[in-house]
């Protein structure tokens, strides 16, 4: 019995963890991160909670719309970056996606001079 329930609890945290296909936005955990950076410092910030979450809704919102056009390349690597110290922020990885967007734009435009 122990084994089904570890089981279906591992399954269930690799669901939030993966994403369904490499066209799906990444499943993070926003309530549990939310909740760790609303607990830095040793108290509880239920004002501090709310607006992440908040974030993190608005983030998720806007990647689910936009997502497919990063380049795959663009979306792994953010979405490391999103994972870095944590389950993933959206907040985090649609900055990340929108920075990388923009310095394409610049580096293609960019040369060298001797």
């Amino acid at each position: 019995m122990l084994v089904r329930v570890l089981a279906l609890h591992f399954a269930s945290l690799l669901a939030l963890t993966l994403p369904a296909t490499a066209s799906d936005v990444p499943r993070y955990d926003p309530v549990a991160w939310c909740t760790e950076v609303a607990s830095t410092g040793g108290g509880m910030s239920e004002v501090i909670k709310a607006e992440c979450i908040r974030g993190e809704q608005s983030s998720y919102d806007t990647l689910k719309d936009t997502w497919s056009t990063f380049p795959v390349k663009s979306r792994k690597w953010c979405d490391e970056v999103a994972r870095t110290g944590s389950d993933g922020s959206y907040v985090i990885l649609e900055q990340c996606l929108s920075q990388e967007s923009e310095s394409k734009q610049r580096n293609d435009n960019s040369t060298f001079k001797f």
